[in-house]
C-alpha cells in the first residue's frame, strides 16, 4: 500500500478543507493510505476513517510548543519513519527545499515545477523554475526539462512532453547568456520547440515552459491573483453585465468553463519539488476542498506510476 503525508497547518482557511478534501479522496482511493498530521482537535472528524491514520503533533492540556513549524516538522518525522512516498504541505518552497535536503536522497537535479492551466480547458502545462540567474547554465535547463518530463508522463498522461524557454520576445538576442546557450543546446532535439514570448503562455501549445527563477517567481505569483480573481468573483460577474464583460475577457485567457467542476483546477498551482527519491508537493495556502481533492488525485497518478515501475523491474 502507497501513503501520503498531508500537513494540516498553514492553510488560509483552516484544517477542515484539508480532512474534507482527505474524506473524498479516501473513499475512492482505498489502496492509499493516508497519514494526516495536525492538532488533536483538528482531526476529530478523522479519527475514524479507514486508511487515515491521525498523528497528533500537539494534544490538547501538553504545553504548546514554542516552534510554529511543529506540525510541519512533525509531518516530515512521519513521513520518514512510515517511508511514505509522498508528502504534500502548505509550507514555503524555501523551507522544503532545506527540509528535502536533510531528510530525503537527492537522485537528480532539485527543482519546482508549477502546473498552470492554460487556456485549452482540461489542459495543464509546466512551468519550470531552472534556478537563480547568478548561477544558472544550460545544464540546468536540460536536467529540469528531463525531470519536468518524466512528472508530466506520469501524472498527466502525456507521453512525449514538448519544451520550450520563456522569454520577452521570440528573439534569442533578448535572452540571457544562459538561456541563449540553453536555446542552442536543445536546438533539433526532439520536442524542442523553441523560444515562446510571455505573452503567449497561456496558449497552452506547448507542454513544458523553461525560465529562470526570478521570471518563474514573478509569472507564479500575476497568473495565480487572476486565477483566484476570477474564481472569487465568477458568480457577481455572471448577474452584472459589464462585469461579465470583464469575465469574459479573462476567460480567453485562461479557463473557458469554469464551474464547481472545473474550479478546483485553479488551485493545482502548487510547486512540486523533483529530484529526490520521494515526491513533495508544496499546496497553495488558499486552496479550497476540490483543490486539494485535485492535488491527492495528480499524486495518486503518481503513485501508479511508481508501483507499475518498480513491478517492471
Amino acid at each position: 500500500m502507497r501513503s501520503i503525508v498531508i500537513d494540516l497547518s498553514g492553510f488560509d482557511k483552516g484544517p477542515s478543507i484539508v480532512s474534507q478534501a482527505i474524506k473524498v479522496f479516501s473513499e475512492k482511493n482505498k489502496f492509499v493510505q493516508i497519514f494526516a498530521v495536525g492538532n488533536q482537535k483538528d482531526m476529530l472528524s478523522l479519527s475514524n476513517e479507514k486508511n487515515i491514520t491521525c498523528v497528533s503533533a500537539y494534544n490538547e492540556g501538553d504545553v504548546k510548543p514554542r516552534n510554529d513549524d511543529y506540525v510541519y516538522l512533525k509531518a516530515w518525522e512521519v513521513m520518514k519513519d512510515k517511508n511514505a512516498d509522498v508528502l504534500i504541505t502548505p509550507a514555503d518552497k524555501h523551507a522544503i527545499l532545506k527540509s528535502a535536503r536533510s531528510n530525503l536522497t537527492l537522485k537528480g537535479f532539485p527543482v519546482f515545477v508549477t502546473a498552470f492551466l492554460s487556456n485549452n480547458p482540461g489542459r495543464f502545462c509546466l512551468l519550470g523554475d531552472c534556478g537563480a540567474n547568478n548561477s544558472l547554465n544550460k545544464n540546468q535547463y536540460f536536467l529540469l526539462q528531463e525531470e519536468a518530463a518524466k512528472y508530466m508522463q506520469s501524472t498527466l498522461s502525456v507521453s512525449k512532453p514538448t519544451y520550450g524557454i520563456i522569454s520577452t520576445s521570440d528573439n534569442q538576442l533578448d535572452l540571457t547568456d544562459s538561456a541563449s546557450e540553453a536555446v542552442d543546446f536543445f536546438e533539433n532535439k526532439e520536442g524542442f520547440k523553441g523560444i515562446v514570448p510571455i505573452d503567449r503562455m497561456l496558449e497552452g501549445k506547448i507542454d513544458i515552459y523553461l525560465t529562470d527563477g526570478f521570471t518563474g517567481e514573478i509569472i507564479i505569483k500575476s497568473m495565480y491573483s487572476m486565477y483566484k480573481m476570477y474564481a472569487d468573483k465568477y458568480a457577481k460577474y455572471l448577474n452584472e453585465d459589464f462585469k461579465a464583460k470583464v469575465a469574459n475577457f479573462f476567460a480567453s485567457g485562461m479557463n473557458k468553463d469554469i464551474n464547481r467542476s472545473t474550479s478546483y483546477k485553479l488551485d493545482m498551482t502548487g510547486l512540486s519539488l523533483l529530484g529526490y527519491d520521494k515526491l513533495v508537493v508544496k499546496a497553495n495556502k488558499t486552496t479550497n476542498v476540490g483543490g486539494l481533492i485535485g492535488t491527492l488525485n495528480t499524486v495518486n497518478k503518481y503513485l501508479i506510476d511508481l508501483t507499475s515501475s518498480e513491478a517492471k523491474q
